[in-house]
């Protein structure tokens, strides 16, 4: 028995956004802001600021985390000696972000920073202390 694949046609359709009034671009003081906020339904100044403010809810405390000040600790005597530090990120878009981020902030303090991500094409996924020996190959500190 002989098995066809028929083509899928591509159904999305393209629509234009709309033309934003000036009033409507108003509800934010960024129109761009305003444009996205519109097309996802925020269309008044009272429902933007509620959406926007919902990024001030404060955070819990990161040192709930377990291990975190040890964590702060290594780094801060990593900064203080002028030793490298391994960055291990993941290669799905929130790992590439937070690892992006966590390089440029240690760069800035002033580290030496070598950031690791894995292959994604192997979609390998690498424990920290699998990655040592490269560490040590490329003259990070070997703390554990």
């Amino acid at each position: 028995m002989a098995v066809t694949h028929e083509p899928v046609a591509n159904t999305a359709i393209w629509r234009e956004p709309a033309i934003l009034t000036p009033e409507q671009l108003a509800i934010t003081d960024w129109p761009l802001l305003s444009t996205v906020l519109h097309a996802r339904g925020i269309t008044t100044t009272e429902e933007a600021t509620r959406f926007i403010g919902a990024a001030s809810v404060p955070f819990a405390d990161p040192f709930l985390l377990p291990d975190l000040q040890k964590a702060v600790t290594l780094v801060q005597s990593a900064l203080s000696a002028g030793a490298p530090i391994g960055v291990f990120g993941d290669y799905d878009v929130d790992g590439l972000t937070s690892t992006a981020m966590l390089c440029r902030v240690l760069t800035r303090l002033g580290a030496t920073v070598i950031p690791e991500i894995p292959d994604r094409m192997r979609r390998i996924r690498v424990k920290h202390a699998g990655r040592r020996p490269l560490c040590r190959r490329r003259g990070e500190a070997d703390d554990r």
